[in-house]
């Protein structure tokens, strides 16, 4: 038993990461920038407040660096006094949660997923099969996909000295950061495959259609960074959430 539910009657489905065309690797010239996205929402745990301290320390030696958030939340106000107070409010664009997060996840050098939280995981995963370098924290569900030093890097929870360095690392050297983003792909792409996560999913429904008495199902069918709260792909960020009761007759 588990949750008051017979084990056999439970079914877990890896989370859907829709394959995207990934633009060809461009190296930075001297007189380019670099982008750095965070996606989530703007809340304490999703750690956009470390973001932006750790952007203040990597302005120091990539003064032209923009750091792009995706999100809406009741940090906001706070973060841009931050960034001001810092005086790096002309490099922090806030986007918003109407953004097309995918778009700023694929034009991206770098990607921060700096939760404060067990949260993140999808963000990670859509970034990852873009081709995408990723720094994210060592919590729980990001240690599953992000592989330290292999298909991106991970940090203490709350240490920007740490993000910092490890973004410095991929920021200085094209070839390792497109190394890392070439692995990050392969890896989603072998651990998860959109064709098969949507089949199981089409036989999780089918079986339950077809039982007798009552039947309850939870699920999360999500493939977008949008489904942690931001982006604008058919409102993703709910609709990337099934929670349906069925009835027996």
């Amino acid at each position: 038993m588990r949750l008051g539910i017979d084990r056999p009657a439970l079914r877990i489905i890896p989370p859907v990461v829709q394959q995207r065309c990934q633009d060809p690797f461009q190296k930075k010239g001297p007189d380019t920038f670099f982008r750095i996205a965070c996606v989530g929402r703007l809340e304490r745990e999703t750690g956009a407040r470390q973001a932006i301290w750790t952007f203040d320390l990597i302005r120091h030696v990539y003064a032209d660096a923009q750091l792009q958030l995706v999100g809406a939340g009741t940090q906001r106000p706070a973060l841009h006094a931050l960034a001001i107070g810092l005086e790096c409010d002309s490099h922090v664009r806030f986007l918003g949660a109407h953004a097309e997060a995918t778009d700023v996840l694929r034009d991206a050098d770098v990607v921060w997923i700096p939760s404060q939280a067990n949260t993140g995981r999808q963000v990670a995963l859509e970034a990852m099969s873009q081709g995408r370098a990723v720094v994210a924290s060592d919590v729980p569900c990001l240690r599953e996909v992000v592989k330290d030093g292999e298909t991106g890097y991970l940090a203490a929870v709350g240490d920007v000295v740490q993000f910092a360095r490890r973004t410095a690392a991929l920021l200085r050297d094209d070839d390792v950061r497109q190394s890392i983003g070439a692995a990050a792909r392969e890896y989603v792409e072998r651990q998860f495959p959109f064709d098969d996560t949507v089949q199981q999913w089409r036989d999780v429904y089918q079986s339950v259609a077809a039982s007798d008495g009552p039947r309850l199902l939870v699920g999360r069918f999500a493939y977008t960074a949008e489904a942690d709260g931001v982006g604008s792909e058919a409102g993703v960020a709910e609709a990337g959430v099934l929670a349906e009761a069925v009835t027996g007759p």
